[in-house]
């Protein structure tokens, strides 16, 4: 067998390559689906409850699985393949989009159904979540492109948050949220068919790569083997602290905007939905603004700089907020001849900077993580990463879902801005030992 390595295009990015492109376009498809889902049943639970600690506990419970067993994620792939991994959780996934319409539908829907359904939806995730960034990474044949990838894939999910909210927002005016899931488990169809399509990088392994698979580990090896690597590597652990401390400061903030729409823009029923699924769409639209700047940006900006800026918006954009949904705020904003329409024009504004740091730091991040980390330790690597993002979301979502409830939307958000803050300090000093690497060139074997 004779070791080759395979042309791949050295202009543009990974979107030159045809597998990645297929596979990216199917992706983005089905997770506008997702977060058309999302929106909707967000919007569903507030609307049934009226509580901003039950519409976060929905929230959370999509992510908890993911918080308790992330690591089985990167197991799996291992164990399995990361495409027969990706089949089952399209598959699964699909079928309960389906299940959660029907309910709908037949009127059977509830808040212990709806709990029930996104605890089935979460732990889904902890397997598809790594397996789709890492299968995504592995279609890339140019490792030029791999921050291009990886900045891509980011926008892909982000550009989603923005499409996806605002489409749901145009349909919940007309129909059911029923339909809205019905649609979500349409869009899964063009992934599964894009998954036999592709055929990612075959990594052409090392002589101690070979070696070391000789002493095969066992599942609880494996898991403990990745920690043991990560932990040994200062700039990796770092950085999924700091993943932790992104997802419950700052990703975890959108999961009370319903509550937003309500009490400070006094705003219900489908006006509600509508307005909701705006605030949550300028976070989206932050979001995809700031994968266009990794991939198509100048790529001479270092990974450093760009998740010092991401930390800088993310602790300018929380404050704001509290600000404006306090009384002080829209007292003096009054004073200024300024009523809603412009609070919630400056809203948006906040909105946006928030999605545009937060996926700066968490797409920045991921990238350096895949670089350094070997073609073995790649998938836990990006398990664990998720991991720590995962936790930080729940705990976060929850608490934050609390507060509103106990102490004021303005008081929770406040909290939240000066956390954010204190974050960002401490990363900017520890941010500049981090030493960046390119990955070296993929190879497949012929």
């Amino acid at each position: 067998m004779q070791t080759i390595e395979r042309p791949v295009s050295r202009r543009g990015t990974a979107l030159s390559e045809k597998d990645y492109r297929i596979f990216f376009s199917a992706q983005l498809i089905s997770a506008c689906g997702t977060f058309l889902q999302g929106t909707a049943l967000s919007w569903l639970v507030y609307d049934l409850t009226h509580s901003g600690t039950k519409t976060t506990i929905i929230s959370a419970l999509n992510i908890l699985p993911m918080a308790i067993a992330a690591p089985l994620g990167g197991l799996a792939l291992e164990f399995f393949g990361k495409r027969n991994v990706l089949y089952v959780t399209q598959v699964v996934a699909m079928l309960l989009a389906f299940l959660l319409a029907v309910l709908t539908f037949y009127g059977e829907i509830s808040f212990l159904g709806i709990a029930i359904l996104s605890g089935c939806n979460g732990l889904v995730t902890v397997f598809d979540a790594p397996g789709r960034a890492s299968f995504m990474t592995d279609l890339i044949k140019n490792p030029k492109h791999l921050r291009s990838g990886v900045g891509l894939n980011s926008s892909m999910m982000t550009a989603s948050q923005a499409v996806g909210p605002m489409f749901a927002g145009f349909l919940l005016m007309f129909v059911s949220p029923g339909a809205t899931f019905l649609i979500n488990g349409i869009t899964f169809i063009p992934a599964i068919i894009a998954l036999g399509v592709v055929e990612p990088v075959v990594h052409v392994k090392t002589e101690s790569e070979l070696k070391s698979e000789e002493k095969k580990e066992g599942p609880l090896e494996m898991i403990l083997n990745g920690l043991k690597w990560v932990a040994s590597h200062k700039d990796i652990l770092f950085l999924i602290a700091l993943s932790f401390f992104t997802g419950f400061l700052v990703r975890s903030y959108p999961s009370i905007l319903p509550k937003m729409a309500d009490v400070l823009y006094h705003k219900t029923g489908r006006e509600g939905v509508k307005l909701f699924s705006y605030l949550l769409a300028a976070t989206g639209v932050g979001a995809a603004c700031a994968g266009l700047l990794i991939t198509y940006g100048p790529q001479n900006i270092s990974h450093k700089r760009l998740i010092r800026t991401g930390l800088v918006l993310t602790s300018l954009s929380l404050p704001g907020l509290g600000f404006l949904s306090s009384a002080t705020g829209i007292s003096i904003l009054s004073s200024l001849g300024w009523g809603l329409p412009q609070n919630l024009c400056l809203a948006l504004g906040l909105l946006f900077v928030n999605g545009f740091g937060f996926t700066i730091v968490v797409s920045v991040g991921s990238a350096i993580i895949q670089a350094k980390a070997t073609s073995k330790m790649r998938g836990r690597a990006v398990s664990i990463f998720y991991w720590g993002l995962s936790i930080g979301l729940a705990l976060g979502s929850m608490l934050i879902g609390w507060l509103t409830d106990h102490v004021g939307l303005s008081q929770a958000t406040y909290s939240y801005g000066i956390g954010v803050t204190v974050v960002a300090i401490i990363a900017m000093v520890f941010i500049g030992h981090i030493q960046e690497e390119t990955p070296a060139p993929a190879q497949t074997t012929a």
